[in-house]
C-alpha cells in the first residue's frame, strides 16, 4: 500500500494506492461499466445538470462486496472512533466530457461525515484530466488524479469537485462514493 496525506482546513485527506489487485480493479470496472445509469445526482439544489448515477443497497454493499469490505477497512484505519460510524450511502457516478460539475460538500460543515472515493477505471492517462479538486475558502488547494484502483478518504465537509474527462478521453470517468455518518445521526 502506498499512502499520501494532505491536510486541508486542519482535516486529513488520505490518498491510498496499491490496495487492490489488478484482477480486482479490472473486475469492478467491468461490473461498473455494465450497469444502467440515470441522470439523477445533483451537486446542490440549484444544479440543473444532474450526473449519471447508480445507487447500491448499503447493507448488501458493505457486507457482500470486496469494495464494501475494503472501504470499511480504510475507515477503521484512518478514522478515529470509526466504530461510531455507519454506512448511509454507496453509489457510482459516471462523468463524460461535456458534463458539468460544481464544487460541493458531502455534508453540512462540521457534521463529521466521512467520504471514501474509489476511482473505478481500469486505465487512465493523466491527459484525460478528471482530477478531484479540493478547496479551502473558495480556492483550490490540491487535486487528485483518478488513478485506477486509488482510494481517497476525507471528511465530507471539505469542499471538492469531481473533474471531468478531457476531450481526448473516449471513456466515462467512473467514481464510487462510499459515505459514512455518525450512527446516532438522523438523516
Amino acid at each position: 500500500m502506498k499512502l499520501r496525506q494532505e491536510t486541508i482546513e486542519d482535516k486529513n485527506v488520505y490518498i491510498v494506492d496499491d490496495v487492490l489487485t489488478q484482477t480486482e480493479v479490472e473486475s469492478f470496472y467491468k461490473f461498473a461499466s455494465s450497469l444502467s445509469y440515470a441522470r439523477t445526482e445533483k451537486s446542490n439544489h440549484a444544479d440543473q445538470f444532474p450526473k449519471y448515477v447508480v445507487n447500491f443497497d448499503t447493507e448488501k454493499f458493505e457486507n457482500n462486496t470486496f469494495l464494501g469490505k475494503k472501504s470499511k477497512e480504510l475507515l477503521n484505519q484512518f478514522v478515529k472512533d470509526s466504530e461510531d460510524y455507519k454506512l448511509f450511502r454507496a453509489y457510482i457516478n459516471l462523468s463524460l466530457y461535456g458534463d458539468v460539475e460544481f464544487p460541493h460538500r458531502d455534508c453540512p460543515k462540521d457534521r463529521g461525515d466521512i467520504t471514501i472515493l474509489y476511482y473505478i477505471n481500469e486505465y487512465w492517462e493523466k491527459n484525460y484530466d478528471g482530477e478531484t479538486i479540493f478547496y479551502a475558502e473558495g480556492d483550490s488547494q490540491f487535486c487528485v488524479l483518478p488513478k485506477p484502483g486509488r482510494f481517497v478518504v476525507f471528511n465530507g465537509d471539505i469542499e471538492h469537485k469531481g473533474g471531468l474527462p478531457s476531450r481526448i478521453c473516449k471513456t466515462p470517468r467512473y467514481t464510487l462514493a462510499v459515505k459514512y455518518c455518525y450512527k446516532n445521526l438522523e438523516l
